[in-house]
């Protein structure tokens, strides 16, 4: 099983997404996007029945009143995943949000152009509470657990959008082929969660291919010539990347790409520790491994990075005889003034269940050995397998290994062809289970998860990855029954 093959210019919702080992999931089909694809206080010198009224209703709705809790307040920040060719976390202006209170009840509000909205006179001694908003062309964030120690929060929708609408046709092809087994990838440098256009195992008799890209806008176009040969304890994977500026274009475009005429890649050649824990599934688990023009980061830290451009992977990777260790090599092509940002990255790639690993480090792959540490992927209870057809709105529940990760559930489907995240509510640090609340009212949920099933995993990221830029886990998928 290559690696190129499965991982190379897949751009997800971070993610990481293996396209090409998506199998046994057809039963999945989901119909429209599924996953195929405040009161007042009482004036003391009113009307008495008034101001009782006043503090029942209040009571009713979970906010404190004058004999009540402390009034309390919190701001609500909506803002939008990147859309190319943009990277901006944008606010989200006319977003539905729904705020089920402390101590039962709800209230709903739309934000403003600043992508806000604010709630107040919060009694945060009746219990914790949920935040939940919802924008078109927008999927479902939430936040549970809320207990008040944050006096703003932000909920990141994800984008469900179409954003080929007026992009142009860029033919790609390649010649002089330095081997006649050899395939050819090939992407864009876009920004991530949304539909990644891509070239994937090509041949030199498959070639010209098209991408979509958008108009008007710098482009670089980013890939590699590769093999692969499986070894008892590892992979070797010749490969040659490339990595090239285009100007922009308006109209239909083309590129040549004569391998015979790539300069040498840069290189690395380094080791790092599998995870200690002796029954960690991590340390059966296949080395993969990318080289990307940057990631984003949401703004709260708090859900898996967002890749964009894939501009090189390990040409080897290898178990040191102490079954401890992974000794890797690496080749990369970059353009000028790139940031880099290498991903290291532990994956059950067999049992393709999307359980993996990873950790983000600045800048190119490093020479020599690394002391990094991996977060252990969580081990989801409840439901008990893929199996199960788990009621949306009924409690997951999962073991952690790690502390201080914060962890999300992610709902996924499919739309235009590509995995997307329909639904993420992320739960507070620590948490074991957690609970998916109702939308807002002013949310078709059929709209935007679609009907029948979808797929479910929990995420982990360390809230403080010390020197490195991030580190994140997930769990095995599992079946969520809309």
């Amino acid at each position: 099983m290559s690696f190129l093959r499965t991982i190379f210019f897949v751009g997800l919702p971070g993610a990481v997404a293996i396209l090409a080992v998506g199998c046994g999931d057809d039963d999945l089909a989901a119909d429209d996007g599924g996953t195929e694809d405040v009161g007042a206080d009482a004036d003391a010198d009113g009307d008495t029945a008034e101001a009782d009224g006043e503090d029942e209703a209040a009571a009713d709705d979970g906010v404190a009143t004058d004999d009540g809790g402390a009034g309390g307040t919190l701001d609500v920040l909506v803002v939008g995943s990147p859309v190319s060719p943009s990277r901006d976390w944008a606010p989200v202006e006319g977003a539905a949000v729904a705020l089920d209170l402390p101590g039962g009840g709800r209230v709903e509000a739309t934000t403003d152009a600043t992508g806000r909205a604010a709630f107040d006179r919060l009694d945060w001694s009746a219990g914790t509470a949920a935040v939940t908003a919802g924008a078109e062309n927008r999927g479902l964030a939430s936040l549970v657990g809320l207990d008040g120690s944050e006096p703003e929060v932000t909920l990141v929708l994800p984008f469900l959008g179409d954003p080929r609408e007026g992009w142009v046709e860029l033919s790609v092809d390649a010649e002089n082929f330095t081997h006649a087994t050899s395939w050819f990838d090939c992407g864009l440098d876009l920004a991530p969660n949304e539909p990644s256009y891509y070239i994937h195992q090509a041949t030199e008799a498959t070639l010209p291919q098209t991408l979509l890209a958008p108009p008007g806008v710098p482009l670089t176009v980013a890939g590699a010539e590769w093999r692969f040969e499986e070894l008892p304890d590892g992979f070797v994977q010749p490969l040659r990347p490339f990595c090239r500026e285009l100007e922009p274009i308006d109209g239909p475009g083309s590129v040549v790409v004569d391998l015979a005429t790539l300069p040498a890649p840069d290189t690395a050649v380094g080791s790092f520790r599998l995870p200690a824990r002796a029954d960690s599934p991590l340390r059966d688990d296949i080395f993969y491994g990318w080289v990307f023009d940057d990631v984003l980061l949401d703004p709260a830290r708090r859900l898996q990075p967002l890749e964009r451009g894939s501009f090189g992977a390990p040409t080897r990777s290898t178990r040191a005889a102490d079954g401890e260790t992974i000794e890797y090599e690496w080749a990369w092509a970059a353009r000028e003034g790139s940031t880099l940002v290498t991903v290291f990255d532990l994956r059950d790639a067999w049992a393709r269940e999307d359980r993996y690993s990873a950790v983000y480090l600045a800048g190119h792959p490093p020479d020599g050995p690394q002391d990094f540490t991996f977060l252990e992927t969580p081990t989801v209870l409840v439901p008990a397998s893929i199996l199960v057809r788990h009621p949306l709105h009924d409690a997951i529940e999962w073991e952690s290994y790690d502390s201080g990760v914060t962890p999300t559930l992610y709902v996924e489907g499919t739309r235009f062809g590509v995995k997307v995240v329909l639904w993420q509510v992320t739960a507070p640090t620590g948490a074991t289970t957690l609970s998916v609340p109702e939308p807002p009212g002013a949310i078709d949920a059929t709209s935007v998860l679609g009907t029948g099933l979808a797929r479910g995993r929990i995420g982990l990221v360390a809230d403080d990855p010390g020197a490195l830029v991030a580190k994140y886990s997930q769990s095995r998928r599992f079946t969520v029954d809309l």
